[in-house]
């Protein structure tokens, strides 16, 4: 049985988006993934078709809301679909493009009968007990141009019902935010004029050539200890486990007092060149 595995750098990046993305990036992408190589869509390959059909739902339905906490346990999103209609679409102008489906349309799929028959294409068999559908049609958001991109979103908004304007705070409210932009802007200014006065990676760099010798490392032995650590823990990588070894082995090297004397020598030195 195929497996599909993903490390702890992944798992923390994937917290941060949507469950559609997370569904896109693990269902989508990494399952079609060859772990040998790290590529994927190579030996399988991945098709906008493929992750429409399986991200499939119905045209507006309620999902459970990635931000819901303890406080708001019940908080969730509503999904409104404002794709791009096959028939409105072709009515409209705007060009359509034919392509190979390698799987059946999902039967849980809600189409007219105008997007069935442009949708299903030709089936053309190409092995045993296998086929693929040739001529299908379809219209990409991509066919609109540009300039008409945000109109046409604005117009599908406009057809939700009970769609509630943008909310504006109150003037107390956009007086505090921009206050709390103006210090963060300034903030970001200071700290550009700083990097722009001192050479902060000369610094760092001649703070590092005074922590020297840095460790060393037995190849052998790393090479060791990671086969070690992925025996324990499959689904990590190699690098993450190189992360966590050289963490151990440089956790406490370099006392604070002697970091702080590098630095300060290094912030002197470059104040001196300059």
């Amino acid at each position: 049985m195929q497996r599909t595995q993903w490390n702890d750098d992944e798992d923390m990046a994937l917290r941060k988006v949507t469950w559609m993305a997370r569904l896109v990036y693990l269902q989508g992408i990494r399952r079609k993934m060859d772990y040998d190589t790290g590529i994927a869509g190579r030996s399988a390959v991945i098709s906008y078709q493929a992750l429409s059909e399986m991200l499939d739902c119905s045209e507006h339905t309620t999902q459970p809301d990635p931000r819901a906490t303890k406080r708001m346990p019940d908080h969730r999103v509503e999904v409104h679909d404002l794709g791009l209609f096959l028939e409105p679409a072709i009515e409209a102008g705007y060009q359509s493009e034919t392509f190979t489906r390698s799987a059946a349309l999902a039967s849980t799929l809600t189409l007219t009968d105008y997007e069935r028959k442009r949708f299903t294409g030709t089936k053309r068999v190409i092995g045993y007990d296998k086929a693929e559908w040739i001529n299908c049609e379809r219209v990409e958001i991509n066919a609109i141009p540009i300039r008409e991109r945000i109109a046409y979103l604005e117009a599908q908004l406009e057809q939700i019902p009970g769609l509630l304007p943008k909310v504006q705070p109150p003037a107390s409210v956009l007086r505090d935010r921009a206050q709390s932009i103006t210090e963060q802007r300034i903030t970001e200014q200071v700290r550009a004029e700083i990097e722009r006065r001192l050479d902060l990676d000369a610094i760092v760099n001649a703070a590092v050539q005074r922590l020297q010798p840095l460790p060393d490392y037995n190849g052998e032995a790393v090479h060791r200890l990671i086969q070690r650590t992925l025996e324990q823990a499959p689904a990590q990588g190699w690098q993450d486990a190189l992360k966590r070894i050289v963490g151990q082995r440089i956790k406490g090297r370099v006392p604070t007092e002697r970091m702080n004397e590098a630095v300060n020598d290094a912030i002197a030195e470059q104040r001196g060149a300059a």
